[in-house]
């Protein structure tokens, strides 16, 4: 799947490296952090292959972040190594 603003897509890239935990709880190196919408979070499953800028990855872990009643932005992070 290719996102794209024009269509309702949009992802914010992040690279930047970081510490974080996969699926069975060990500490790996996430190389690039994608911020989505929440609808988009199913797409990203951990193992999955993931192409950012010509940059073959798989997903860590994938989150979604939604503040109900607070008025802040609900969004999707895909963590990637």
């Amino acid at each position: 799947m290719t996102h794209s603003p024009a269509t309702g897509t949009g992802v914010f890239l992040e690279s930047k490296r970081r510490l974080v935990r996969d699926k069975s709880g060990q500490e790996v190196i996430s190389e690039t952090t994608l911020y989505l919408r929440p609808a988009q979070a199913g797409l990203y499953e951990p193992d999955s292959r993931v192409e950012a800028r010509g940059v073959k990855s798989y997903v860590i872990s994938r989150a979604v972040l939604d503040a109900p009643g607070l008025g802040l932005p609900d969004h999707a992070v895909i963590t990637l190594k």
